[in-house]
Protein backbone atom coordinates (compact mmCIF):
# COMPACT_ATOMS: atom_id res chain seq x y z
CA UNK A 1 0.00 0.00 0.00
CA UNK A 2 0.60 3.26 -0.56
CA UNK A 3 1.23 4.69 3.23
CA UNK A 4 1.49 1.29 4.77
CA UNK A 5 -1.29 2.53 7.23
CA UNK A 6 -2.28 -0.83 9.30
CA UNK A 7 -5.53 -0.68 8.25
CA UNK A 8 -7.19 -3.70 9.62
CA UNK A 9 -5.56 -2.78 12.94
CA UNK A 10 -7.46 1.14 12.15
CA UNK A 11 -10.84 -0.99 11.87
CA UNK A 12 -10.61 -3.37 15.12
CA UNK A 13 -9.28 -1.14 17.11
CA UNK A 14 -12.01 2.12 16.34
CA UNK A 15 -14.85 -1.26 16.67
CA UNK A 16 -13.84 -2.13 19.95
CA UNK A 17 -13.20 1.68 21.37
CA UNK A 18 -16.99 1.86 19.81
CA UNK A 19 -18.37 -1.20 21.94
CA UNK A 20 -16.38 -0.48 25.12
CA UNK A 21 -18.02 3.34 24.99
CA UNK A 22 -21.38 1.82 24.41
CA UNK A 23 -21.10 -0.94 27.65
CA UNK A 24 -18.99 1.38 30.01
CA UNK A 25 -20.27 4.33 31.88
CA UNK A 26 -18.85 7.54 30.79
CA UNK A 27 -17.64 7.81 34.45
CA UNK A 28 -15.49 5.05 34.50
CA UNK A 29 -14.35 6.02 30.75
CA UNK A 30 -13.10 9.31 31.87
CA UNK A 31 -11.31 8.00 34.80
CA UNK A 32 -9.53 5.00 32.20
CA UNK A 33 -8.14 8.11 29.64
CA UNK A 34 -7.02 9.90 32.93
CA UNK A 35 -4.91 7.11 34.38
CA UNK A 36 -3.80 6.19 30.63
CA UNK A 37 -2.65 9.70 29.99
CA UNK A 38 -0.89 10.34 33.78
CA UNK A 39 0.81 6.88 32.98
CA UNK A 40 2.27 7.48 29.59
CA UNK A 41 3.51 11.52 30.45
CA UNK A 42 5.12 9.49 33.89
CA UNK A 43 7.11 7.49 31.24
CA UNK A 44 7.59 10.03 28.94
CA UNK A 45 9.02 12.19 31.85
CA UNK A 46 11.60 8.94 32.54
CA UNK A 47 12.24 8.62 29.11
CA UNK A 48 13.25 12.50 28.96
CA UNK A 49 15.89 11.81 31.89
CA UNK A 50 17.10 8.67 30.30
CA UNK A 51 18.12 10.20 27.22
CA UNK A 52 19.65 12.93 28.41
CA UNK A 53 21.73 10.93 30.60
CA UNK A 54 22.40 8.86 28.27
CA UNK A 55 23.10 11.28 25.18
CA UNK A 56 23.99 14.55 27.00
CA UNK A 57 22.41 17.86 26.30
CA UNK A 58 20.67 17.77 22.69
CA UNK A 59 22.48 19.36 19.77
CA UNK A 60 21.13 22.00 17.15
CA UNK A 61 17.48 20.84 15.73
CA UNK A 62 16.89 18.06 18.52
CA UNK A 63 14.11 17.87 21.04
CA UNK A 64 14.60 19.96 24.11
CA UNK A 65 13.14 20.23 27.37
CA UNK A 66 13.71 23.10 30.11
CA UNK A 67 15.49 22.32 33.53
CA UNK A 68 15.70 18.59 32.88
CA UNK A 69 16.03 16.24 35.24
CA UNK A 70 14.29 19.13 37.93
CA UNK A 71 10.73 19.67 35.32
CA UNK A 72 10.25 15.90 34.15
CA UNK A 73 10.72 14.88 38.11
CA UNK A 74 8.33 17.18 39.52
CA UNK A 75 6.11 16.01 36.40
CA UNK A 76 6.63 12.13 37.65
CA UNK A 77 5.32 12.75 40.86
CA UNK A 78 2.32 14.93 39.96
CA UNK A 79 1.17 12.51 37.54
CA UNK A 80 1.77 9.97 40.64
CA UNK A 81 -0.02 12.18 42.86
CA UNK A 82 -3.14 12.37 40.53
CA UNK A 83 -3.14 8.65 39.76
CA UNK A 84 -3.28 7.46 43.52
CA UNK A 85 -6.93 10.06 43.46
CA UNK A 86 -8.56 7.52 41.09
CA UNK A 87 -10.73 5.04 42.47
CA UNK A 88 -9.84 1.17 43.02
CA UNK A 89 -11.99 0.23 40.19
CA UNK A 90 -9.93 2.83 37.69
CA UNK A 91 -6.78 1.00 38.82
CA UNK A 92 -8.07 -2.43 38.81
CA UNK A 93 -8.97 -2.37 34.93
CA UNK A 94 -5.89 -0.27 34.34
CA UNK A 95 -3.61 -3.43 35.70
CA UNK A 96 -6.12 -6.07 33.93
CA UNK A 97 -5.49 -3.80 30.67
CA UNK A 98 -2.22 -3.58 31.15
CA UNK A 99 -1.74 -7.79 31.73
CA UNK A 100 -3.72 -7.86 28.63
CA UNK A 101 -1.39 -5.60 26.52
CA UNK A 102 1.60 -7.31 27.66
CA UNK A 103 0.38 -10.59 26.88
CA UNK A 104 -0.46 -9.81 23.46
CA UNK A 105 3.12 -7.73 23.26
CA UNK A 106 5.34 -10.62 24.68
CA UNK A 107 3.08 -13.16 22.87
CA UNK A 108 2.46 -11.94 19.09
CA UNK A 109 3.50 -8.27 18.46
CA UNK A 110 7.47 -8.85 19.64
CA UNK A 111 7.85 -11.58 17.26
CA UNK A 112 5.49 -10.15 14.32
Amino acid sequence: EKRHTPKNATYVAGFLAMVFAGIVPMEMLAELTNIVTLFYLMFLALGIIKLRTMKGEPQAGEFKVPLVPVLPLISIVVCAALMFQLSLATWQVFGIAVVIGLAIYFFYGRHH
